[in-house]
């Protein structure tokens, strides 16, 4: 039988290999005693079993770094991973529009460009992972701000801010990304 907790995915010994991707501690028991391993689990499994017990709700974790503001973060540039499958995300192209005029509005400056992460600069990078099971849709928003640098000697991405929500709902996770986007850039 195996237990995934709450507790379990968020402890300090949790391992992550990046703070947003979570791999989960599971535990085991089998034949009168107990194993403990670290088994990576897909982010959707996660997300799963978390919100089993959820009803139509949300969780939720933010943070953004003092140091983000118009004035010292540079040109943004948006980009979108789309990891939704049956239908739990549509509206990809209002989410985008939204999150360019919302940072406009905010006094920040967004260029365009492939979104696929080939130039230095910062990212404000949308991911949604969700899939329908028994009718709702069940899955993770992760809204970002990234600094992406590198050099000859490597490169490296430096978190400025982030803000993730569990949710479900009955139709699709749209109105939950719109407020993941709005939520974050309020407090940036």
């Amino acid at each position: 039988m195996q237990l995934i907790t709450l507790a379990d995915a968020v402890s300090p010994s949790a391992n992550f290999k990046n703070p947003f991707l979570l791999d989960l501690h599971v535990s085991s028991t089998s034949v009168g005693h107990e194993t403990r391993g670290e088994y990576p689990m897909k982010r959707l499994f996660a997300i799963t079993a978390l919100l089993t017990g959820l009803w139509c709700g949300t969780a939720n974790a933010q943070f953004v770094s003092n140091d983000v503001s118009p004035r010292s973060i540079g040109p943004i540039t948006i980009a979108i991973s789309d990891d939704a499958t049956s239908a739990c995300w549509t509206n990809l192209r209002e989410v985008r529009e939204y999150t360019e005029e919302k940072l406009r509005m905010s006094r920040y400056s967004v260029v365009q460009n492939a979104g696929d992460y080939s130039h230095q600069g910062f990212y404000f990078h949308i991911e949604v992972i969700g899939v329908r099971t028994n009718g709702m849709c069940d899955g993770m928003v992760s809204v970002e701000l990234v600094d992406y640098m590198s050099n000859a000697s490597g490169f490296g991405w430096f978190t400025m801010g982030a803000h993730n929500v569990l949710t479900t709902n009955y139709n699709n996770l749209n109105n939950s990304v719109i407020t993941a986007v709005q939520d974050f850039i309020d407090e940036m």
